[in-house]
C-alpha cells in the first residue's frame, strides 16, 4: 500500500492494513513517491490516487505492474466543477485497467458515465470516516495539550485553514491546467478574500474569549505554510497555529469547527462535533461545490461569532446530500477495502496487462529523479533549483513499530512520526 500525505492517510492506512492482514495478506507501506519493485508474485498495488497515465512514470515507474492488480483509493472525491477533468481517469490505462474505489453513488456514477467499466468501480465509503469509530487511534487530550501549550480544561475551537489557492503563483496554475484542473476566473481571488475575512474574525474571537483555545490548523500540504501565520500566536496566547497531527485528533477534541470549503467539516459531521461553514462571498454556486451545500453554511461572520458566544442552536447539515457523496459512515470501510483487495487478487481479469504510453522525455526525467534521490540531503537545494526534486522518504520508523501499529490498530507505536 502506498500513501501521499501521512497526516491525511496514515491512520486510515493502519485500519485498512489491519483488515487486510486479517484477510491473510502480508503488506508493505511506502510513500507513492518511492514505490519499489514487487515483494511477492501475488501482490495488490494500492495507491492514494491514479487518474492520469503520466502518474505511472511519475510515481510507479519502479514497479513492473503488468500481472498485478492496481487499486486507486481515490482520495479527494468532492471537487469544484473545474477540477473534474483532473479527477476523472484519463482514457486508456487509468480508465480501463485500474480498479477505483468510490466513496458514494455520485462518484461511482461519474466514473461510469466517463467510461470506467462498472466492474472496475467499487463502492467502499470514505476510509477516513472509520477513524471516528476507533478512538484508540487518536492522541488523548492531555498529551495534545502538553505538546502544543494548550489548556486542557478550556474549550477548544478548531479553525482549519484551507486558503492554498490564494498563494498559488502562475507556474503552479499552469501545472494544474496541464493535468486537467482548469483554474476558473476569480478562484485565487476568492480564496484570498475568504482568508481576509477569516483571520480578522479569529482575532476578534480570541480577544473576546480569552478562556477559549483557538486552533488554526494549517493544511498539511500545499503552499499555505504555517510560517505565514506565525505572528498570530505571538500576539495572542490563546490563538495557536498548528500544522501537525492528523486532524481527526483536533476535530474530536473541539467544541466547534469553523471551516471554509474544507472537507474537515464533513469529518466533523461524522464525529458529531458541531460545525459551521462561513462563506463570506459566493463560492458554492460560483464554482459548483457541494461541500458548503452539505455543511451548515452562513455568509455572515456575526453568525459564527454568535455560535461561539453560545447564542442560538447549532444548525444541522444536509445529510441527504452528504449520503449521495458518501454512502457509508458506520466504520466498516476498511473491511470493504480488504474485501476489494481479496477480490482483485483472486481474479486475474483485474491484473494489469499493458503499461500506459511512456514518452521518452518523461522516462528520462524519471531516471534523473532516481539519480537525484541518491544524492546527499545537502545537495537537495541545488537539485531543486535545477528542477529535479528528490522524492519524499518513506516513514522513518522501524518495521516492528509499524507492524505493532497495524496489529493494534493503534497510533501509539508511531507517535514520533505522527507529530
Amino acid at each position: 500500500m502506498t500513501y501521499e500525505h501521512t497526516q491525511r492517510e496514515l491512520l486510515a492506512a493502519l485500519l485498512a492494513l489491519h483488515e487486510a492482514e486479517a484477510a491473510g495478506f502480508d503488506w508493505t507501506l511506502e510513500t507513492i513517491y518511492r514505490l519499489g519493485p514487487p515483494q511477492s508474485k501475488e501482490e495488490v498495488v494500492v495507491t492514494p490516487f491514479f487518474y492520469d497515465d503520466s502518474d505511472y512514470e511519475m510515481f510507479l515507474r519502479r514497479h513492473p505492474l503488468v500481472g498485478y492488480p492496481l487499486v486507486n483509493l481515490m482520495y479527494e472525491q468532492l471537487h469544484i466543477e473545474a477540477a473534474r477533468d483532473y479527477f476523472v481517469p484519463s482514457p486508456g490505462f487509468a480508465r480501463e485497467q485500474v480498479v477505483h474505489c468510490a466513496w458514494g453513488d455520485r462518484t461511482r456514477q461519474l466514473l461510469v458515465d466517463n467510461g470506467v467499466p462498472a466492474e472496475h468501480v467499487r463502492l467502499t465509503g470514505q476510509p477516513r470516516f472509520d477513524i471516528y469509530h476507533r478512538p484508540e487511534l487518536l492522541v488523548d487530550r492531555a498529551t495534545m495539550a502538553a505538546r502544543y501549550g494548550l489548556e486542557p480544561s478550556k474549550r477548544w475551537i478548531l479553525v482549519p485553514y484551507n486558503f492554498n489557492a490564494a498563494y498559488m503563483d502562475d507556474q503552479r496554475v499552469a501545472e494544474l491546467a496541464a493535468r486537467g484542473f482548469r483554474m476558473p476566473p476569480g478562484f485565487r481571488e476568492s480564496s484570498a478574500e475568504a482568508r481576509d475575512v477569516f483571520t480578522p474574525m479569529v482575532r476578534r474571537l480570541s480577544d473576546e474569549h480569552p478562556d477559549t483555545e483557538f486552533i488554526l490548523r494549517m493544511h498539511p500540504s500545499g503552499v499555505e505554510a504555517e510560517s505565514l501565520y506565525a505572528g498570530e500566536s505571538r500576539e495572542r496566547s490563546n490563538l495557536h497555529v498548528i500544522a501537525e497531527l492528523d486532524i481527526a485528533n483536533w476535530i474530536t477534541q473541539a467544541e466547534l469547527v469553523i471551516v471554509w470549503t474544507s472537507s474537515s467539516g464533513l469529518e466533523g459531521m461524522v464525529a458529531e462535533t458541531p460545525v459551521i461553514s462561513l462563506e463570506p462571498q459566493p463560492y458554492s454556486d460560483t464554482f459548483d461545490y457541494d461541500v458548503q451545500r452539505i455543511l451548515p453554511t452562513t455568509s455572515s461572520p456575526s453568525d459564527v461569532e454568535d455560535l461561539v458566544r453560545g447564542d442560538g442552536a447549532h444548525p444541522e447539515g444536509n445529510w441527504n446530500l452528504f449520503d449521495e457523496w458518501f454512502c457509508h459512515r458506520g466504520g466498516e470501510t476498511a473491511k470493504r477495502l480488504a474485501s476489494v483487495f481479496s477480490d482483485v487478487a483472486a481474479n486475474q481479469e483485474f491484473a494489469v496487462t499493458d503499461l500506459p504510453p511512456r514518452p521518452l522525455a518523461k522516462r528520462a526525467r524519471g531516471r534523473l529523479n532516481d539519480v537525484a534521490e541518491r544524492w546527499p540531503t545537502s545537495a537537495h537545494g541545488l537539485l531543486n533549483s535545477a528542477g529535479w526534486s528528490p522524492a519524499p522518504a518513506n516513514l522513518d520508523v522501524n518495521e516492528s513499530a509499524l507492524r505493532a501499529a497495524v496489529a493494534g490498530p493503534s497510533s501509539e507505536p508511531l507517535l514520533e512520526v505522527l507529530w
